[in-house]
């Protein structure tokens, strides 16, 4: 699967989570959206050629970058376990950001660098 499938999968994942803690009333619903995406983006996901920061061409990412995105997912899952109250919207908060992170990892262009990393904070 292309970075841009994998960064809307776990964007999507995260707000279907959402709705699901929301009306379903399962609280621990978050750490298993970040299990699952992390094993997603090590199985699913395709490792492609990369270049150079300006090179150009269609994104891609590498291993490392896959790696990072499992153990974050991992990591991300962790913490909202640890956590101690939760209001509900931390799901979509890992799906947004671990979507923008893809983006950012799999960009070739400073321009969506700037662009998913602005998203990511906001």
């Amino acid at each position: 699967m292309s970075p841009l499938v994998l960064a809307a999968a776990w964007g999507g994942a995260g707000v279907v989570a959402t709705l699901g803690v929301r009306l379903l009333r399962v609280r621990r619903l978050g750490p298993l959206v970040g299990v699952g995406l992390a094993i997603l983006s090590i199985t699913g996901a395709t490792v492609g050629a990369t270049g150079g920061p300006l090179s150009g061409g269609d994104p891609a990412l590498a291993r490392v970058g896959l790696g990072l995105l499992a153990a974050g997912g991992v990591a991300l899952a962790a913490a909202h376990l640890l956590q101690g109250v939760s209001d509900g919207f931390e799901p979509l908060i890992l799906g947004v950001v671990g979507g923008t992170v893809v983006l950012i990892l799999a960009a070739r262009s400073p321009l969506l660098w700037g662009l998913a990393a602005l998203v990511a904070m906001g």
